[in-house]
């Protein structure tokens, strides 16, 4: 119950709140110590993007974490249920899919400062 109130909370911060403008959210340290962007910069600009309906926009923020929404939700979804459907939860808790997600992330993340 908390988890939902905290993701609801969430949604409502960035559906109210433009991080593009706003200059006390949060920023990546990670970009301002090294220069490089990790994987989820733009995020929180895609997050907004996509709760005011612009995919557009937020597939120009981050496309690697507009894409991985379905998976979180996935992920969300079988880690809430996984008494009931403990067969969808083994499935994509386990280490392969953790190695695919990682090697996933570091393409991204070699991408984006390397080849973009």
């Amino acid at each position: 119950m908390v988890l939902a109130a905290g993701a609801v909370a969430l949604v409502l911060f960035y559906l109210f709140v433009d991080p593009s403008s706003a200059r006390w959210v949060p920023q990546c340290a990670f970009l301002r110590i090294t220069g490089w962007e990790c994987p989820g910069c733009g995020s929180q600009r895609a997050l907004h993007a996509l709760l005011h309906g612009d995919i557009a926009g937020a597939w120009n923020h981050n496309p690697f974490a507009v894409a991985a929404l379905p998976l979180i939700a996935l992920l969300a979804f079988s880690s809430c249920t996984r008494l009931k459907y403990p067969k969808l939860y083994a499935r994509i808790h386990n280490v392969p899919a953790l190695i695919a997600l990682l090697a996933a992330t570091v393409a991204w993340f070699l991408y984006r400062n390397l080849f973009k």
